[in-house]
């Protein structure tokens, strides 16, 4: 049985592991490697007097190879691990889709690394692996981060984003909502918005280089994707 407090700990090490597998390298063949110290600094309970870093590790990998074979029991090769001689666990087969896919079934959250959360004087900062930063949003920044967001994977509109964005500058005002193709206008606001919004993402991740987050898709519009 996953009690409240091991649910928690699992959460923040799958952010972890699919933080490491978009920034580095995806794929079977790559392994992970994961220094079993990230847990002592890390915001969640571990209990490291009673169990070695490296035994919780390893707690938590079978935990989620458990469920993923239940989801996928085709998965091949079967994720694994081995310890180096440095200490640190390597390891192989927990690809981002199956990281992603652990999350999703497990938690019924989205995947995303970034969230938000209200900080102590009531605005709202952005949040990156479930931890906030002083990064803020406002306006059509927050309209258009909460649309890419909540459709999370899929592709988003124009439209869409240009709607979200409406709702926040109609706010009160008892406007009818209408849906309608963009102009070249309302598609120039949503592209500033995208960019000010992604580079908002950029600086939360604290990586000077960091691949696509949000992508665009021609013709239609955007996809965030990490």
């Amino acid at each position: 049985m996953v009690t409240e407090i091991f649910s928690e700990q699992l959460k923040w090490f799958t952010r972890q592991l699919i933080e490491m597998r978009v920034h580095e390298v995806d794929g079977f063949h790559t392994s992970i490697d994961f220094d079993p110290a990230l847990i002592t600094n890390s915001p969640t309970d571990f209990d490291t007097a009673r169990k070695t870093p490296q035994w919780l590790v390893i707690h938590m990998l079978t935990e989620i190879k458990g469920v993923v074979l239940k989801i996928r029991p085709e998965t091949n090769p079967e994720p694994s691990w081995t310890l180096s001689e440095n200490g640190h666990v390597e390891i192989s087969g927990y690809t981002t889709e199956l990281l992603k896919m652990y999350f999703e079934k497990t938690f019924d959250e989205s995947s995303c690394l970034f969230g938000e959360e209200q900080n102590h004087e009531g605005s709202t900062v952005l949040t990156y692996l479930g931890l906030p930063t002083e990064i803020s949003f406002r306006g059509n920044e927050l309209a258009v981060f909460r649309c890419l967001k909540r459709k999370f994977g899929k592709d988003t509109s124009f439209e869409e984003l240009y709607e979200a964005i409406r709702n926040v500058r109609d706010f009160g005002q008892g406007r009818p909502n209408q849906r309608e193709g963009v102009t070249k206008r309302q598609i120039t606001a949503v592209q500033s918005a995208v960019n000010e919004v992604k580079e908002k993402l950029k600086m939360a991740t604290g990586y000077t280089e960091f691949p696509e987050i949000i992508e665009s898709v021609r013709g239609i519009g955007y996809k965030m994707i990490i």
